[in-house]
C-alpha cells in the first residue's frame, strides 16, 4: 500500500518462499481494496544498498534504524495503526491503513484526498472564486477569449492542472494551474495543433467535435470522444498534446462506427475509473457498459451491462412505459470508486445506485434519488427532485449532482439506505425553490448576463481538494468554488 522506497525483498531460500510488502489490491470479484501484510516467518527484508559507500546491507526488522529505512520497530513493525510499517517506510496518507490522525485512508470508500471524511460546505448562495473560457464573471458568450470554446461538458484537475472538454468542437483544454483572474487562455490542449489552431484529423490524437465526460484514477485518463463514437484511454496524465494509447468502443483508432452492441457505443456522454474498474454511461443505447480491468488492448469489451437483459438491447426502460430498478433511459453521468456506482438517469429525472459493485446484466439498483421509488421519473424540483440530471460525484460522503434544467448543483450527504434522499444544500440558486437560469437577484426571471453565482445548463462537475469545478454549459465557461474554512 506504500511505496518501498528504496526496500526490496530477498526470498529466504531455507524456506522457498518469499516475503510480501505491505501492498494494497484489488479484488477483481469482489471490488474492494485488501492489504497483505509482510510475512517475516520466511524472509528477510533488506535495503538496497546498492547506492551506499560500503556500509553493510540493512535488516528490516532487528529494531535498528539503518541506511534505507525510515523506521525500525522491531517485531512491533507491521499494518496496525501508527506503527512502523512491515516494510520499515512511515505510516502515512493512503497506505490503505486508518492513523489516528486520519479519519479515514485514501483507499476507503469516502475519503478524500488527505484521509478526512470533512463533508465540504460552500454556504449560502455562494460566489465562484475564479472563471474559466470567459473574459470576466458576466461574461457568457461562445469562444469568449478568441479560441474555440464552447457548451464545455467535462471537467477533472489532477496536480493543479484543470481540464476542461469542448462539448460542441475539437478539444481538451489544460489551464496548468487555476487563474487568479478571468481572460486567462488555456496553457495547452489536446486534440488540436494548439490552443487557438486547428483540430487534429481523425485518430489517435484527435478528440472529436463532441468531447464529453472526463475522469481518472491519477495513473490513466478517460475520455468520451462522441465523433468516434469511443472512449480514449492516455497512460499517465497527459500535460500536451499526446496520442491515446488505448481505444474502446472501435477495434482501432481510425474506425468510426455506432451501435448498441457489446464493442460499440450508441452514444457514450461519460466515464468514471477507479481501482481498475471502468464504467461508462451509453446514453442513447440506454445502458450503462463496465469493464472490471482497465484494458490494455483497442476495442477490449465490457463484461456487464446495465439497463439492459444483454448487450444487444438498447430500448429506454427495455420498452416498458416507465422505470424501474433495473432500466435506464438516456443515462448522461456515472461515478465508481470500483466498489459502487451511481448513475445520473437522465430520462428517468433520477440518480441509481448500487450499493456493492454489480457482477450480472441487468442487475438492479439497491436505491434511487430524486425519486421516491423505483417506478416514478417524473420532472422534479424542491430539495428531493431532478429536472434532467447530468452528471454525478460522490466524493467525502456527499453527492454532488449537476441538475441541468433547474440550473443548480445538488449537495446529498451520506450514501442513503433506502430512497428519495433528501439534499441538504445548493449551488447556483439561493435556496431549493428558485429554479431560473442566471438569477442573480431570485426574482425569477432570468438576467442578461451570468454572474459568479449562477449557472445556465450546468452539465459537468468535479471535487478537488477543497474545490467544487463546474462545467457551466451554456455560459460557456468553467467555474470553481472553494468550500468555506
Amino acid at each position: 500500500s506504500t511505496s518501498t522506497g528504496g526496500v526490496t525483498t530477498v526470498e529466504d531460500t531455507t524456506q522457498g518462499s518469499s516475503s510480501s510488502s505491505s501492498t494494497g489490491t484489488v479484488d477483481p470479484t469482489l471490488g474492494t481494496s485488501t492489504t497483505t501484510s509482510a510475512d517475516t516467518s520466511s524472509s528477510t527484508t533488506v535495503a538496497d544498498s546498492s547506492s551506499s559507500t560500503g556500509s553493510p546491507e540493512a535488516v528490516c526488522g532487528n529494531g535498528e534504524l539503518e541506511d534505507g529505512e525510515a523506521c525500525d520497530d522491531g517485531d512491533a513493525n507491521g499494518d496496525e495503526p501508527d506503527a512502523c510499517r512491515a516494510d520499515c517506510v512511515l505510516p502515512t496518507c493512503g497506505d490503505g491503513i486508518v492513523d489516528t490522525d486520519e479519519e479515514c485512508d485514501s483507499e476507503a470508500t469516502d475519503c478524500l484526498r488527505d484521509c478526512t471524511l470533512d463533508t465540504l460546505e460552500f454556504g449560502d448562495f455562494p460566489a465562484a472564486i475564479a472563471v474559466l473560457g470567459q473574459p470576466d464573471m458576466a461574461s457568457g458568450e461562445m469562444n469568449g477569449l478568441g479560441f474555440a470554446f464552447r457548451f464545455p461538458s467535462g471537467v477533472y484537475e489532477n496536480d493543479g492542472r484543470i481540464y476542461m472538454s469542448n462539448g460542441q468542437g475539437a478539444g481538451v483544454f489544460i489551464w496548468n494551474s487555476l487563474p487568479t483572474e478571468g481572460g486567462v487562455l488555456p496553457d495547452d490542449v489536446l486534440g488540436r495543433a494548439s490552443v487557438q489552431g486547428a483540430a487534429i484529423g481523425f485518430g489517435p490524437s484527435s478528440v472529436g467535435g463532441f468531447v464529453r465526460g472526463l475522469s481518472s484514477d491519477d495513473d490513466t485518463l478517460a475520455i468520451v470522444d462522441g465523433e468516434g463514437p469511443r472512449v480514449l484511454l492516455f497512460d499517465g496524465i497527459p500535460t500536451t498534446a499526446t496520442p491515446a494509447d488505448v481505444v474502446l468502443g472501435q477495434p482501432n483508432f481510425t474506425t468510426q462506427e455506432s451501435g448498441t452492441s457489446q464493442d460499440r457505443f450508441a452514444d457514450p456522454r461519460d466515464v468514471s475509473i477507479a481501482n481498475d474498474r471502468i464504467v461508462v454511461a451509453d446514453s442513447l443505447g440506454h445502458r450503462v457498459l463496465v469493464w472490471n480491468l482497465i484494458p490494455d488492448v483497442n476495442g477490449a469489451l465490457p463484461v456487464v451491462v446495465l439497463g439492459q437483459e444483454n448487450f444487444n438491447e438498447g430500448e429506454p426502460n427495455r420498452g416498458e412505459d416507465g422505470p424501474d430498478a433495473d432500466t435506464l433511459s438516456l443515462p448522461s453521468g456515472v461515478w465508481t470508486d470500483g466498489s459502487r456506482i451511481a448513475v445520473a438517469d437522465t430520462g428517468n429525472n433520477r440518480l441509481l445506485l448500487w450499493d456493492a459493485f454489480p457482477t450480472e446484466n441487468g442487475q438492479p439498483a439497491d436505491h434511487v434519488i430524486g425519486q421516491a421509488d423505483m417506478t416514478s421519473g417524473a420532472v422534479g424540483a424542491g430539495s428531493t427532485g431532478f429536472n434532467t440530471p447530468l452528471d454525478i460525484v460522490f466524493e467525502g460522503n456527499r453527492f454532488y449532482v449537476a441538475d441541468v434544467f433547474n440550473h443548480r448543483i445538488m449537495l446529498f450527504t451520506g450514501w442513503p439506505t433506502g430512497n428519495g434522499l433528501e439534499a441538504d444544500a445548493v449551488i447556483g440558486q439561493s435556496n431549493f425553490d428558485n429554479l431560473t437560469s442566471n438569477d442573480t437577484d431570485q426574482n425569477g426571471i432570468a438576467d442578461d448576463m451570468p454572474s459568479a453565482r449562477t449557472f445556465a445548463r450546468p452539465g459537468a462537475i468535479h471535487v478537488a481538494g477543497n474545490r467544487l469545478l463546474v462545467a457551466d454549459a451554456f455560459n460557456h465557461r468553467g467555474l470553481v468554488f472553494e468550500a468555506l474554512e
